[in-house]
């Protein structure tokens, strides 16, 4: 009997405490319930915009949990999203939050619209939205920027809208890898390879707002790539070294962090997820699409046959990635949950240049056999211009116009596939910018 009472006893405190146990672990799965709550602090209610302002979007978020990224985002009175999406990473249980967001809808009519703050902690997501008012005021194109560069070198060119001949509006030491032009705050910026440094001008006076030295020799350029990310409104700098620099849209520094060990940075794809980048060994033909996050941690390393030229969205965790294989080139759609790389579309035989996207599902394709025009949505191929060079790809969204850079030579292209013009320089064109008025 005393021994019974014994082991009674003990079943009876093990299952008290398996009972506290799982009632511990119910009241954190109800905590994990509750979405974060944010309290709007900017813009006030009804406040009034242009479809080319930047608002001042400021909130006090709170949470039981950890919160881990804030969205903001356009919505019509039927709460359809019709204006710019953004992220931004977040951290702690209490946040403040405080962000310049770009309207950036010239297509939107003057009307009453919602500014959504959406924050997210990891499982739930609180929403919380504020009635504004926008007046519409279309979006121009004020110009056009070219950069050249050939025998260290490079020159700055301009031709207003409406003007046929280019201006030369600067010129300076620097075999230039290329370029990013951030309309918005008037910030040029450019990188030299073997020679010059990382420069960024304000582009009234072509004065210099802020310079990264380089260390570049004969036949090892230091700088690889210079970008400016429209959607993330940050430039993008990768060295030979294996450091990826980002500065800000005024160009002041955020962060740096290193890429893989032994690999070059090639190229970097600014995404509302974080970073991906193509890296390449240096003494090897292996690629890698990687991505890091915004405080530049490796999240995954995904393997590729060959060089990335464009990673897209297609949905909240899936991404268009366009290979360059040698054996011809694919579209790759990354599953970022799944880390399943799968291949709707290649094109054995034929190398790829360039790619831009013109629509949600629709992109055009530099190859070696001309421009072709590729639509996920019914799969299908069509060529676009079959005597088109390969090249780089600059796409004027507004005016819907593809040009194409070979070389000295820069071909416009229309939406149906036809030769509009071109325009050529005595050096090799690097950049072509599109100045926009907001």
């Amino acid at each position: 009997m005393k021994s019974f009472k014994k082991y009674f006893s003990t079943f009876v405190h093990t299952g008290l405490a398996i009972s506290v146990l799982f009632s511990l672990s119910s009241c954190k799965d109800d905590e994990d319930e509750n979405p974060p709550r944010i309290t709007i602090e900017s813009p006030f209610e009804n406040q009034t915009f242009s479809s080319t302002d930047t608002i001042e979007a400021s909130a006090v978020i709170t949470d039981n949990e950890q919160i881990t990224s804030v969205e903001l985002e356009i919505l019509d009175l039927e709460f359809n999203q019709v204006g710019t999406k953004r992220s931004y990473p977040a951290s702690g249980s209490t946040f403040s939050f405080g962000q310049l967001f770009p309207v950036g809808a010239p297509e939107l009519s003057t009307g009453d619209y919602y500014l959504a703050f959406r924050a997210n902690d990891g499982r739930n997501v609180g929403s919380a939205f504020v009635k504004i008012r926008i007046n519409a005021i279309p979006r121009e194109l004020e110009g056009v920027l070219v950069l050249t560069s050939q025998d260290n070198q490079s020159y700055l060119y301009y031709r207003e809208e409406g003007e046929n001949e280019f201006e030369i509006e600067h010129n300076f030491f620097s075999d230039a890898v290329g370029g990013g032009l951030n309309y918005r705050q008037n910030i040029f910026a450019t990188a030299g390879g073997e020679a010059g440094n990382a420069d960024f001008f304000e582009t009234d006076e072509f004065s210099i707002v802020n310079s990264l030295p380089g260390f570049g020799n004969i036949g090892l350029p230091f700088y690889l790539s210079i970008t400016f990310d429209d959607d993330l409104e940050q430039f993008i700098v990768t060295q030979r070294d294996g450091r990826i620099r980002v500065l800000d849209k005024s160009a002041f520094a955020l962060i740096g962090f290193d890429g893989l060990v032994n690999h070059l940075p090639l190229k970097v794809f600014g995404n509302q997820d974080g970073y991906f980048l193509c890296e390449k060994e240096i003494d090897g033909p292996i690629y890698s699409l990687t991505f890091y996050s915004f405080q530049g941690l490796l999240l995954d390393n995904y393997p590729v046959a060959g060089e990335v030229k464009g990673v897209f969205d297609l949905s909240l965790n899936e991404k268009f990635v366009w290979v360059d294989d040698p054996e011809g080139l694919e579209l790759r759609v990354l599953n970022v949950s799944t880390e399943f790389l799968s291949l709707p579309y290649e094109r054995i035989g034929s190398r790829l240049s360039d790619v831009i996207r013109t629509g949600n599902n629709a992109f055009i394709i530099s190859t070696s056999e001309g421009l072709l025009r590729y639509n996920y949505s019914n799969g299908g191929t069509v060529i676009f211009n079959s005597s088109a060079p390969e090249g780089e790809l600059f796409f004027d969204d507004l005016n819907q116009l593809i040009y194409l850079v070979s070389g000295q030579e820069a071909t416009i292209y229309g939406m149906n596939g036809s030769e509009l013009g071109g325009f050529s320089f005595p050096r090799e064109i690097v950049y072509v910018g599109f100045d926009y008025n907001r």
